[in-house]
């Protein structure tokens, strides 16, 4: 799958997992894909990462199960901070979450490990695409 430029270029993902052969082979997807990638080795330093600099983080891909912060703590964090930023869980465990989490904290979609090139695509695509969306949608409505 080649990248497509024009969508693509300078976008950058924040990855956050706590394994460090998912943390390389989702780095090497995703900048076969086109995109800048910044990792964190759990949750609490990925928030880190984000609280720095929030405006350079075009969406953050995060393990569901991580030890210091899960990925739904930290997109708790990141949502306490104003950030309309897509958020991706992923999980090779399944998800056990409470009801109206993923609508409360605005998760972009979830998804079960492993996941191919050709879906990991997909769903960076569809939630940048939730952000363009929103945006537009907001610009509309306060523009009167």
């Amino acid at each position: 799958m080649k990248p497509d430029a024009g969508w693509k270029m300078h976008k950058t993902i924040l990855l956050a997992d706590d394994e460090e052969m998912v943390l390389q082979v989702f780095t090497a997807m995703l900048e076969h894909l086109g995109y800048s990638v910044v990792c964190g080795r759990n949750g609490a330093e990925a928030f880190g990462i984000f609280r720095k600099n929030p405006d350079a983080i075009d969406l953050v891909l995060t393990d569901y199960y991580m030890p210091e912060m899960s990925g739904a703590d930290l997109a708790i964090s990141i949502r306490r901070l104003g950030s309309d930023v897509p958020i991706v869980l992923i999980t090779g465990l399944g998800f056990d979450l409470p009801d109206g989490l993923i609508s409360s904290i605005n998760i972009a979609r979830m998804v079960m490990k492993p996941i191919d090139m050709h879906s990991m695509a997909e769903v960076i695509r569809s939630a940048l695409d939730s952000r363009t969306g929103n945006r537009l949608n907001t610009n509309a409505r306060t523009d009167g």
